[in-house]
């Protein structure tokens, strides 16, 4: 989904320094932690970015057996009823 919103409003220093860390462990940008926590707060549904983030951490676990791409794919279409590119 593009960003096409601004919004701007302060912090205390604690907030913004675990925000910060927070960011940092996750390897992703200020920014993008403040719209995962929003989105997980309001419930709303991940984009794009947060399913491929959410990819990559089940990658590094070293999992084995996991089914197909497609039959994920399916399974998620069953259970949602819309294909992951939907958005």
């Amino acid at each position: 989904m593009p960003l096409e919103e601004r919004l701007e409003f302060r912090l205390d220093s604690r907030t913004k320094r675990a925000l910060q860390d927070l960011a940092r462990a996750r390897g992703i940008s200020l920014g993008e932690a403040i719209r995962q926590i929003l989105r997980q707060a309001l419930e709303l549904p991940e984009g794009p970015h947060d399913r491929r983030e959410a990819a990559r951490r089940l990658i590094d676990l070293g999992l084995h057996g996991l089914p197909s791409p497609e039959q994920l794919e399916a399974d998620i279409h069953d259970a949602f009823g819309h294909p992951l590119d939907a958005e």
